[in-house]
C-alpha cells in the first residue's frame, strides 16, 4: 500500500521528499516552522504536497495549527533503507535525514537563555530528540553528523538551564560522542564539550564525575590551544570552582590563585570574569580560615 500510494504521487517528488523528512521527526504534530521553506519550496507547494499526502492518508493535518503528523508505522518504513525500493533507496533516505538536522538547526533558536525563545525550544526539542535518537546504524556518517552533535549540545544547555538534569546529561553525553567519533579528542568544539558535560555533572551534584572531566578538558585544552586561550582561562576556573565545591581547598586555592593571576594578565584587573575569578578566590581563602 505505501509503494503504490507514493508511485501514485511520483509525478512530483516533493510529497514523497517530505515524507521521508517528516519520517525522522517524532510521531506527534510536526510543525509548521519545521517544514516550511523546505528546500526553498514556497508555501503553496508545501501545501500542495502535504495535502496530497493527506489525501492517501499518509500524514493527518491540524486543522487549526497546519502541524502535520505522520504515523509512526509510517515513519518507520520512510526512514528504512532498502534500496530494492525506488522510494527507500540508502541515498534518499540519508539526504533526508541530513535535511531534517539541517531543518532543525535553522530553526533553532541562537541563545537559549532568553524566554522568547523557550516556546521554540518546546516546539522542536521532541522532533530533536527523535532527529538523533532514531536508529541510523544503515546509513553512512555524513557532516550532518557534525550537525547532530551541535543538536544534541544545544538541546542539552537548554535543558540544563531548565533544570532538566537527567536529559540534559543524556544529550550533552550523546553531544560529546558525536564529537569524539566525527572530529576527534583535539577539536575545540569536543573540548567544549567536555567541559559542558562537567557543567552537567556538577549541577546534579556528581562531583566525582564532574571533576575527572574538568581535568581532562584542562589538560587538553592546554595541549591543543595554549595557557591564554579563553577556552583555557575558563577551563582553570570551571576545574577551580569544582574542587571548591569538592571541599579540596588543598587543590582549589593554588588554581584560583593562577586563575586570578591568568586572568588579571590576559583580561585586566576590571574585566567581569575577572571579578568573578576574584570572588571565587576570596571564597576559597575564606573557607580555610
Amino acid at each position: 500500500m505505501w509503494q503504490v500510494t507514493l508511485d501514485a504521487l511520483a509525478d512530483d517528488p516533493l510529497p514523497g521528499r517530505l515524507l521521508r523528512l517528516m519520517a525522522w521527526y517524532a510521531p506527534e504534530a510536526v510543525p509548521r516552522l519545521l517544514v516550511d521553506g523546505f528546500d526553498g519550496s514556497r508555501k503553496p507547494a508545501i501545501n500542495r504536497a502535504i495535502g496530497r499526502l493527506a489525501a492517501y492518508n499518509m500524514v493527518t493535518v491540524d486543522p487549526a495549527t497546519g502541524g502535520v503528523t505522520v504515523h509512526r508505522l509510517v515513519q518507520a518504513v520512510a526512514r528504512t533503507p532498502d534500496d530494492d525500493h525506488v522510494h527507500r533507496r540508502t541515498a534518499d533516505i540519508t539526504t533526508a535525514y541530513g535535511d531534517a538536522v539541517s531543518m532543525l538547526t535553522a530553526v533553532l533558536p541562537d541563545d537559549w537563555r532568553d524566554p522568547a525563545s523557550w516556546p521554540v525550544w518546546r516546539a522542536v526539542l521532541p522532533h530533536l530528540d527523535a532527529a538523533t535518537t532514531h536508529p541510523r546504524s544503515l546509513l553512512p556518517v555524513t557532516e550532518s553528523s557534525t550537525a547532530e552533535a551541535y543538536l544534541c549540545n544545544e538541546a542539552g544547555m537548554f535543558l540544563l538551564d531548565q533544570g532538566s538534569l537527567t536529559q540534559a546529561i543524556a544529550h550533552l553525553q550523546q553531544a560529546l560522542t558525536g564529537y569524539r567519533r566525527v572530529l576527534g579528542d583535539n577539536h575545540p568544539n569536543t573540548l567544549t564539550s567536555v567541559n559542558n558535560l562537567a557543567a552537567a555533572y556538577q549541577t546534579a551534584g556528581d562531583l566525582d564525575r564532574a571533576i575527572p572531566l574538568y581535568e581532562q578538558a584542562l589538560a587538553d585544552s592546554r595541549r591543543v590551544l595554549d595557557d591564554d586561550h579563553p577556552d583555557t582561562l575558563n577551563s582553570v576556573s570551571n576545574l577551580a570552582g569544582a574542587y571548591l565545591a569538592a571541599g579540596d581547598l588543598d587543590r582549589a586555592i593554588p588554581l584560583c590563585d593562577k586563575a586570578l593571576t591568568d586572568r588579571r594578565r590576559v583580561l585586566g584587573d576590571h574585566h567581569p570574569l575577572t571579578r568573578v575569578v576574584s570572588a571565587n578566590t576570596d571564597a576559597a581563602i575564606r573557607s580555610r580560615k
